[in-house]
């Protein structure tokens, strides 16, 4: 009975270890927490810059406008002007036998020759309603006819050069002129004798001299 009494306070120890180890081992293992690692924010991604050619500036002005808008006047090419002469140019001896055999000149030489006062005369063979509105400084006018019946009182010792207002690209034998030159030299005895190279409409486009009325 001693020894059971002793031993009691040894069973109680034993009794109350045994007791903590099955409470521990019955107890729910401890959660573990995941600890998060911060992670750096990934930069969005930055678009590719394309370059552009600029536009062309666009000028709005009122001048630049006008500038496109405005037409450009055609100007008439041509042999330059020549100088003033009263040198009467050499002529073809042979007597012409068809209008197209007559000497021509040029609106130049004609200008410098009435611009140097040359020995000369003119000789207009439109009608004389066309000639009163308008013709060369200085021309007669000897109207075109199948046969004309005066030669307008010009002088047959000069130089007599006949225009018309006929094609400037017309040979003289489909011109009035041309026929009036042939009738001068064949009806009236004319030696002297010229024909304008484009006529009345080739004088007007150089903006040459010209004079209104008879």
């Amino acid at each position: 009975m001693l020894i059971l009494h002793r031993s009691k306070p040894i069973v109680i120890c034993i009794s109350l270890v045994l007791l903590v180890l099955f409470a521990t081992s019955c107890a729910p293992a401890a959660t573990l927490t995941p600890v998060s690692t911060p992670v750096p924010p990934t930069a969005a991604p930055q678009p590719i810059a394309v370059p552009t050619t600029a536009a062309p500036a666009v000028t709005t002005t009122a001048s630049a406008a006008a500038a496109t808008i405005a037409p450009t006047k055609a100007v008439v090419a041509g042999p330059p002007t020549l100088p003033a002469t009263n040198a009467t140019p050499t002529l073809i001896a042979a007597v012409p036998e068809t209008a197209d055999d007559i000497q021509v000149i040029s609106p130049q030489l004609l200008k410098a020759l009435i611009e140097g006062g040359a020995d000369i005369a003119i000789a207009d063979a439109q009608p004389p309603e066309s000639y009163a509105l308008e013709h060369v400084k200085g021309a007669v006018n000897v109207p075109w006819d199948m046969k004309i019946k005066s030669a307008g009182g010009l002088p047959m010792n000069k130089l007599v050069v006949v225009y018309c207002a006929c094609s400037p690209d017309e040979k003289p034998s489909g011109t009035d002129a041309g026929d009036v030159a042939m009738q001068l030299i064949s009806n009236f005895g004319y030696k002297k004798i010229a024909v304008l190279d484009g006529g009345w409409l080739r004088w007007q486009e150089l903006g040459y001299p010209t004079e209104k009325g008879n």
